[in-house]
């Protein structure tokens, strides 16, 4: 096959020889490779993909159609398959042919969009935020609340004290506070870490 060839080829039910499906490729062994892949692996379930699963054990046969060129093999794929619909084939294509993707120039239907919304939401997915439909009073809020956080550490990395050092007031009232309470191992090593930071700053 000389350079820049593109084949156009069409995948057959494989006792009536009847027209399931138009494509294109640039190497015919590895496109075909691809589709075997797809029954197989891929976890997509296209008409295409379920029509070929329904054949296992059995594959697809293959016919050539076309041997074009990469300038040309657009037109060539939507001649066939537009001539094949008129003939009636039960085609699995999505699209009309020429696409680099099989859903190139579609777009879904208000109702498929609908199935998609309540499949997400079956599955636990949130709903997308609408553009320009945040309350003012709830953005406003949120920058206040950012703002009032910026560079807070979290614990345990530190907190809303980090680096501030304690007045003799409040250690005052945190003794008297724990008079009379028996001390433990960990107040113990507290208080001689204390004391050691106390005499390190005289």
């Amino acid at each position: 096959m000389a350079a820049g060839t593109v084949t156009i080829y069409a995948l057959c039910e494989p006792d009536t020889n009847e027209y399931r499906y138009i494509g294109k490729a640039n190497d015919l062994q590895s496109r075909i490779r691809c589709h075997r892949w797809e029954t197989k692996s891929n976890p997509l379930h296209t008409h295409k993909v379920n029509w070929m699963r329904s054949l296992l054990p059995s594959e697809p046969t293959v016919e050539i159609l076309e041997e074009t060129n990469s300038d040309n093999w657009q037109s060539a794929e939507r001649q066939w398959i537009e001539q094949m619909r008129k003939q009636g084939a039960n085609l699995t294509n999505f699209a009309d042919g020429g696409q680099t993707s099989p859903v190139e120039g579609k777009r879904h239907t208000e109702e498929s969009k609908e199935k998609m919304r309540i499949a997400a939401l079956r599955n636990g997915a949130k709903p997308p935020s609408r553009k320009g439909q945040i309350a003012s009073i709830e953005l406003k809020e949120r920058l206040r609340i950012s703002a009032l956080r910026r560079g807070v550490v979290p614990p345990p990395m530190g907190g809303w004290n980090k680096g501030k050092k304690m007045s003799e007031e409040f250690y005052e009232k945190n003794r008297l506070g724990h008079i009379g309470i028996a001390w433990s191992t960990a107040r113990w090593a507290a208080q001689e870490k204390r004391n050691n930071f106390k005499e390190e700053e005289e």
